[in-house]
């Protein structure tokens, strides 16, 4: 069972990449906000954290797919879309 899922989240406008581990009962939805929001306090002058925001894998057959914001990042972790170490775009 998987409890949570190290993420590789790249941030497109600045190419900066950051290590986060979210819980696997988020929906994608709910991780793409809580991590918008981290990634705003760390890049200030870069970004903001809109309301629509969402993740897109950058490796494996489902790069460039925007993941359903409602799924469950466990769903898609047992689908093997998202693993540990996975390099996602915020989008």
């Amino acid at each position: 069972m998987v409890d949570k899922v190290l993420l590789l989240v790249r941030l497109p406008a600045t190419q900066r990449t950051f290590e986060l581990r979210v819980s696997a009962d988020l929906t994608v939805g709910q991780a793409a906000g809580m991590i918008a929001r981290l990634v705003q306090t760390r890049e200030r002058e870069r970004y903001f954290a809109g309301d629509d925001v969402g993740l897109m894998p950058l490796e494996g057959e489902h790069a460039g797919e925007l993941l359903d914001a409602d799924a469950r990042v466990r769903d898609f972790a047992y689908e093997g879309v998202i693993r540990d170490g996975a390099l996602l775009a915020l989008v």
